[in-house]
Formats: C-alpha cells, structure tokens, sequence
C-alpha cells in the first residue's frame, strides 16, 4: 500500500477508534438502555472531551495549536458539558501559549464554554522556575486558583492532579497530592457509593493503561486503589489509543488520552518509537 494511501487509513481507524471510545465513556455516564426504554432514556448524563499533549509553542501554525484547535472545534459541536485537559499544554511552561489557549477557547466556544479542568504535566515546569513558583505561573496565566482542581459538575466529581514537580514519571505524594485527594475521594465514597468520579492526572498510573509500563508512576496505584469508582484520564505517554490496551480496569478505570501532538509507541518496533506520520496523529477522547 502506498504510504500516502496507509497514513489514510491509519488516520481513518483513529477515527473509528475514537467513536468506540466515545461509546465506552457514555457506558459510565448513561442510563441503562434495553427493551422499554425511550431514546430519552438513552441519553448521555454527562459529555466530557479530554485531550492532553500539545506541548505547544507561542507559534499559531504548530502543530500542537492547529490540533487543538481542530480538536476544540468538533469537541464545541459535540455539545460537551466538561473539557479535561491532561497537561503539557505548553512545551516549556510559556505563559503565552496559556494566553493563546485561552483565546483559541473564546474563538472555538464563545460566550459559553464548556467547565474546565486543566493541569500541569511535565512540560509546564520546564522553563527554569522553581517547581512552586512554575505551579503559580500556571495558575496565574490558565485562568486557576491552583494546578490541582476539583469541581462537582451535573452531579459527578471531578478532580484534576497536577504533578509535583517536573521530573519525567512525575511526582504524587501523600504528604501532598495525597492530602488534596483523600478528602474528596472519602466524601464521593461515602455519600455517592459506586458512582464514578473522574480524575485526571498527566502521568499515568504505573502498569495500567498502554505505555504505562514505561512512563507510568507508581505513587498514582496506591492512591487510588482503594477507590474503584475512580475514572483516571492520563497523558503523557502519547501511546496510540488504537491499541485495545489503552483502558484498563482492575482497582480502577484508567483510559489513556494518547497526545495532540505526536504519537508514540513502545519501543522495538520499526522504524523506531515514532512512527512514520506520527506527528499527524493527533488523538482526542469525547
């Protein structure tokens, strides 16, 4: 098959890849269909789009910035409720490109955009600050009183995890992350038993989802294992979620986001770890 025509059909499956993920996340959300139900019924309690890695430059003809918007454009005719973005929104911490986000959601969304969760991954700390003065400048320039978010939205929980620090498999502490979680996971659990509560970190939980193996964290699975109701989001890896491993259920729900702006794959494969075309595979999950 000519490479043109492969990169094609590649692109195609990512799509139909997409809408299954689509279908697997309302699962969690909607109610029960089946005989004697109305289309009223079936209808989604919630939509949430989530989208990660862009690592973004202040240059409008990125590659990062002209998926997002893309992404933003069909997650805003998709009618989403919730908009999770999973970190690395920026390559190296620019407060520009925070400013350029936020502009490319007044264009794409308007006068009423969607509730927002965002966090910092990696990338964000990297621009030669300290890591608490790095979570300020975040802050500060998103639009957020703190990397680390919760917020109750249609009835559902949902908490956004920033790392700690910038280290590449990141940092989650108890003494830190711990603290901001447990209140809010006991308080879910206790008064909403088995009702999912979504929780987006950059770093995925170590051996969960695809690509977990490599660049997961291990501090992530004793946070949450105690927590079954938990749907974990991550980034990070930019592991393709054309791969069936790219949700995991065990303790908890991880599904993994892949990446706006490249993709990846684990490594031994050919011709290397990112594939040919792979900085035009840009995924996203509704």
């Amino acid at each position: 098959m000519p490479e043109e025509e492969r990169s094609g059909e590649l692109r195609k499956a990512g799509h139909e890849w997409k809408n299954m993920l689509l279908g697997a996340a309302l699962a969690l959300v909607a109610g029960c269909c089946g005989v004697g139900t109305t289309e009223t019924d079936c209808q989604p309690l919630i939509r949430i789009g989530v989208l990660s890695d862009t690592q973004s430059y202040p240059d409008e003809n990125n590659h990062g910035q002209l998926f997002l918007k893309e992404a933003l454009a069909n997650l805003h005719k998709a009618q989403i409720d919730v908009l999770i973005y999973g970190g690395d929104i920026s390559d190296n911490g620019n407060p520009h490109v925070y400013a350029d986000y936020r502009e490319i959601m007044r264009h794409e969304f308007g006068s009423t955009p969607p509730e927002q969760i965002l966090i910092m991954g990696n990338h964000d700390y990297w621009n030669g600050l300290p890591a608490g003065e790095a979570r300020k400048n975040f802050a500060r320039n998103i639009g957020q009183e703190s990397p680390d978010v919760h917020k109750e939205i249609k009835g559902f929980t949902f908490i956004g995890l920033s790392p700690e620090d910038g280290s590449l498999h990141g940092t989650y502490t108890a003494g830190k992350s711990g603290k901001f979680l447990a209140p809010i996971l006991e308080k879910a659990h206790r008064e909403q038993p088995g009702k999912p509560v979504f929780i987006v970190t950059h770093h995925p939980p170590r051996n969960t989802v695809y690509g977990a193996d490599d660049w997961g964290n291990s501090d992530l699975v004793e946070l949450f294992r105690n927590y079954p109701e938990i749907v974990n989001f991550s980034g990070h890896t930019h592991y393709s979620i054309e791969d069936e491993r790219a949700i995991f259920q065990q303790d908890f729900t991880a599904v993994a986001s892949q990446s706006l702006s490249y993709a990846e794959l684990e490594s031994g494969k050919t011709p290397g770890t990112v594939p040919a075309y792979g900085g035009d595979e840009g995924r996203y999950l509704i």
